[in-house]
């Protein structure tokens, strides 16, 4: 996954423990990298998958696989975590909208909201597709005062409209 924040280019990919590999990397010109940390690793944990990084309150975080954890860098190499989506495996979709922090998940298709501390609001499933494994809220997009959420395997795209006065 990539990102822009800061000024710098982020760069989060595969990371294998045992090995010492992978992690999160920034670069100032795209040229030349330094290492960020290795997010949510845990003794138990023998590789993970870093995803989608969002700027937020003024951190970038990042979700991960296996554990849907989203952490926010603090500098160096240190990542502190916000919590969890439920007992989510992996978080891919992200978007701020009207001020709030949204994931998507796997491998129930579900969307939350971040209610600060480690609290995640469950506002529900969208991809409902029967008899398959793994179900993905797999993009988001803020377009025309909506959120937007793309999902797999149904490829249906759901809306949430918020904050609208009447």
């Amino acid at each position: 996954t990539l990102a822009a924040f800061n000024g710098s280019l982020w760069s989060g990919g595969d990371v294998y423990v045992e090995e010492g590999r992978g992690g999160v990397y920034r670069s100032e010109d795209g040229r030349e990298w330094s290492f960020c940390g290795r997010p949510g690793i845990r003794p138990e944990v023998k590789s993970m998958q870093l995803y989608s990084f969002q700027a937020y309150q003024g951190r970038l975080h990042i979700g991960v696989w296996p554990t849907a954890e989203i952490l926010g860098h603090e500098g160096g190499t240190t990542w502190t975590s916000i919590g969890r989506p439920a007992d989510e495996k992996e978080t891919m979709a992200v978007a701020v909208y009207h001020g709030m922090f949204y994931v998507g998940t796997l491998p129930l298709a579900k969307v939350f909201r971040y209610d600060g501390g480690e609290a995640w609001t469950d506002l529900g499933q969208l991809d409902t597709t029967p008899d398959v494994k793994y179900r993905r809220a797999w993009s988001m997009a803020v377009f025309r005062g909506r959120l937007f959420c793309g999902t797999l395997p149904s490829g249906h795209v759901f809306s949430r409209e918020a904050g609208k006065c009447v």
